[in-house]
């Protein structure tokens, strides 16, 4: 009977709840995305750390069918985690100045902003469709807003 006191009481208050689970920043490597989307598909934010990553859905103008809120919060898939850090320095990340805006044409943009040991470096990358088309150059770009959507699918 006292063991299963025991447990009762491990079961009500030794578990979190995902709902209160919380995101923890971490500076020492953070990276952090915007996603926009043309007009009216879904835009995201992204947080990722080695230990977390935190997904949320952001509200769009008018069109907007659905609120946006977190959408949830994941245990950091280590793999995806090293071949995100792995493209992010391929990329020359810290030292590029990328612009672009592919939702000006009903496109998907992605806003990186990288947090290495306190310190931010931002780009905003346009996402390329037709891979045939993407100059060779900016392969490894395209690869990294790839590895950045898979973890929309935590």
């Amino acid at each position: 009977m006292r063991t299963l006191s025991i447990i009762t009481i491990f079961l009500l208050f030794g578990c979190q709840k995902g709902d209160n689970l919380s995101f923890v920043e971490n500076t020492n490597f953070m990276v952090e995305t915007y996603v926009y989307s043309g007009w009216c598909a879904q835009d995201y934010h992204i947080v990722i750390t080695e230990e977390q990553t935190k997904v949320e859905k952001l509200k769009k103008g008018n069109c907007a069918k659905e609120k946006g809120g977190l959408e949830g919060l994941f245990v950091t898939d280590s793999m995806k985690f090293d071949r995100l850090r792995e493209l992010l320095r391929k990329v020359n990340f810290k030292e590029i100045s990328i612009s672009e805006c592919f939702t000006c044409a009903d496109g998907t943009d992605f806003n990186i902003i990288l947090t290495e040991n306190g310190k931010k470096y931002e780009n905003r990358i346009g996402k390329t469709y037709n891979d045939s088309e993407t100059l060779e150059t900016k392969k490894d770009q395209q690869e990294l807003l790839s590895v950045l959507e898979s973890f929309l699918r935590e």
